[in-house]
């Protein structure tokens, strides 16, 4: 279900308004897809916060792995 469209195509009454109570339950409709989808980005934190770790050294270990003894800027 499209929950924009169907904002749009909401009956209005005679100075325009959107049906407020429909409008209501399509923004919480709306608000509930929302939720679901941030509470989808978190699941997976942890793993993915280790992982950027792990890039964050080997990238730290590349730059500094060329530089002279004196000048490295991570060791």
């Amino acid at each position: 279900m499209s929950v924009t469209k169907d904002v749009l195509d909401a009956p209005r009454t005679d100075h325009g308004q959107v049906d407020d109570q429909r409008s209501r339950q399509q923004r919480i409709a709306l608000n509930r897809e929302v939720i679901a989808l941030l509470d989808s980005w978190l699941e997976g934190d942890e793993e993915d916060e280790r992982e950027q770790h792990e890039t964050l050294e080997a990238l730290k270990r590349a730059i500094d792995e060329d530089r002279p003894l004196g000048l490295k800027l991570f060791s």
